[in-house]
């Protein structure tokens, strides 16, 4: 009996002897390793980085996603479409006057104002053949109109979408046509520029065919009278 009070005695002293029950207890030599039939622990595997093959299939998932979804978004704000095709509100440069040819490098161009229709005006630029630019000096509006029964052809010019009359490109290719001996008549469509409305193709088509019969009316009938159609003004 006293040995073995003895025996659980030390046993209870002892933490490496005691065991939880249905469980044999684990001897040092054997922690940490795997037992028969026991499932092998997962560590965190590391965090790891993208590589350029995996940010390329990323990027071209999002393309495809955007690709997708834009018809969709055109059928459910048809208004958008317009805005794409036209991009009318686009102004560059911006900041300029377009009552103020002259402040684009145009000497020898008037600015006036045309109604297609009641109630709507529409912006236009009259540049005279180069060989006349002294004599445009502070001419008004009757002045110019009369050059048109000179013998110079006439090139009406229609514009592409964004921007205006006044764009950069656009005014370098007035003084190109004008130096040719060329009068260049260009318009803001409606909506475009500092012209009333909003943009349609109708009225695109209203406009350009309003200012060739102006045009027109005011030529010499042996002349010719060409169009010139850039991007959107082509069609």
């Amino acid at each position: 009996m006293r040995r073995r009070s003895s025996l659980t005695a030390e046993k209870d002293s002892d933490p490496e002897l005691k065991q939880r029950p249905g469980r044999a207890a684990a001897h040092p030599a054997t922690r940490g390793r795997q037992g028969p039939g026991e499932e092998p622990r997962m560590g965190k595997r590391p965090f790891r980085r993208l590589g350029l093959l995996g940010k390329i299939k990323r990027m071209m998932m999002v393309l495809l996603f955007v690709y997708v979804s834009i018809p969709f978004i055109i059928k459910l704000f048809p208004s958008i479409q317009a805005k794409l095709v036209f991009l009318n509100f686009v102004r560059v440069p911006y900041f300029i006057d377009l009552k103020r040819p002259l402040d684009q490098g145009l000497n020898h161009t008037h600015n006036l104002y045309l109604e297609p229709e009641a109630g709507l005006k529409i912006g236009v630029w009259h540049t005279v053949p180069a060989q006349m630019w002294r004599d445009a000096q502070d001419k008004d509006g009757d002045w110019y109109r009369s050059t048109f029964s000179s013998a110079h052809p006439v090139i009406l010019y229609l514009h592409g979408n964004a921007g205006t009359r006044g764009g950069d490109h656009r005014v370098q290719l007035y003084k190109v046509l004008s130096s040719l001996g060329y009068h260049v008549v260009t318009f803001d469509y409606r909506g475009w520029g500092d012209s009333d409305g909003s943009p349609s193709e109708r009225g695109m088509t209203s406009d350009a065919l309003f200012i060739y019969d102006w045009l027109r009316q005011r030529m010499e009938k042996t002349l010719p009278l060409y169009i010139w159609g850039h991007s959107l003004g082509t069609g």
